[in-house]
């Protein structure tokens, strides 16, 4: 194993049992609540894809808390008062259902919506392996990207107890950031 896949280890045997039960929860619970807060501010029942989409458009360089914010705002059609780019892809994801793009909000959108091989590198994954998080469109920044995915597909593999990439991720992020309720 190279160098980042041992460093996401040892951060991930750092982990309490019970940030273990949260990491493996962690994107169930945050599709439900997701869902929930989309509904509740909508009025009634929404598409869960589409509310999982429009959150994951919205996430980037914001809290947990932020990004509900915004969501709650657009399902109750105000202006979600987020990066313009970020409030365009969640108004697709919620008018049209499309899946936003992006090296990070795509898989994270994947992943809320359990697809557990959805490996998802954020800034904060990118401190844990050790890496700049300067995430500029650079073609350094895609390597960066792509080395942090590779580590946590690798670490995941090896790590005991049979963690997916999805969780293996959430676990070294619980670890580091605590669970962001």
């Amino acid at each position: 194993m190279t160098t980042l896949p041992v460093r996401l280890r040892a951060l991930a045997d750092l982990a309490t049992p019970e940030q273990s039960v949260t990491a493996s929860d962690w994107y169930q619970t945050a599709a439900d609540r997701i869902h929930r807060v989309a509904s509740n501010a909508h009025g009634g029942h929404v598409p869960r894809v589409r509310a999982v989409y429009a959150a994951a458009a919205l996430s980037p360089q914001q809290t947990w808390e932020q990004s509900l914010a915004c969501l709650a705002r657009l399902a109750r059609g105000e202006r979600p008062r987020h990066l313009r780019h970020c409030e365009e892809a969640a108004r697709r994801a919620w008018v049209d259902g499309i899946r936003p793009s992006g090296r990070k909000v795509g898989p994270f959108a994947d992943a809320l919506l359990g697809d557990r091989s959805a490996i998802v590198v954020d800034t904060h994954m990118l401190r844990a392996c050790g890496l700049s998080a300067d995430t500029s469109g650079d073609r350094v920044s895609r390597v960066r990207f792509e080395a942090c995915a590779l580590a946590i597909r690798e670490a995941s593999e090896a790590y005991p107890g049979g963690w997916s990439p999805r969780d293996f991720q959430a676990l070294v992020w619980v670890v580091q950031r605590g669970a962001a309720w």
